[in-house]
């Protein structure tokens, strides 16, 4: 008779553990964390104008506090020439979230002397501290740019 009783007591507490009723509804707000501080500097900040007769070494540096960089690329136009993201190559990354590095500007793929502007883009962390943005799916942007007088005509 015991061992019927202990087997329907281990019964009765497998049941019970097995099943679940959702009596509540958990909401959970995300708090944001401290929005992240961007400072980009470059070797153009001071040119003013910028001539590129032959060719352009383009230097920058990113320097984020509070966040993390995702990306960086920069474009003339609608022809892309330049992209990063900063977490292929991690012997480039300086110290905490401060990345340099550089491209070349060629006037040779100009056709004629004209003014271009250069779009320089940086994404980085929202700190939102949604989901998206713990997952790194959640950028935030900053634009700078740049007018650039090339010589072009093939040279």
């Amino acid at each position: 008779m015991r061992a019927c009783i202990s087997i329907f007591l281990i019964l009765a507490m497998f049941l019970a553990s097995c099943s679940y009723t959702n009596s509540e509804i958990y909401y959970a707000y995300p708090v944001p964390y401290d929005s992240a501080t961007v400072v980009l500097s470059t070797n153009l900040d001071t040119i003013d104008p910028v001539i590129v007769s032959d060719s352009l070494l383009f230097k920058y540096r990113t320097e984020i506090e509070n966040g993390e960089l995702y990306f960086t690329s920069a474009s003339i136009g609608s022809a892309i020439i330049y992209q990063y993201a900063a977490d292929y190559d991690p012997d480039t990354i300086i110290g905490p979230y401060v990345l340099r590095d550089s491209f070349w500007i060629w006037s040779d793929r100009a056709t004629d002397t004209a003014l271009y502007t250069l779009l320089f883009t940086v994404y980085y962390s929202s700190n939102t501290n949604s989901l998206s943005d713990e997952l790194g799916y959640e950028a935030d942007i900053l634009n700078q740019e740049f007018d650039l007088l090339v010589e072009g005509g093939g040279k």
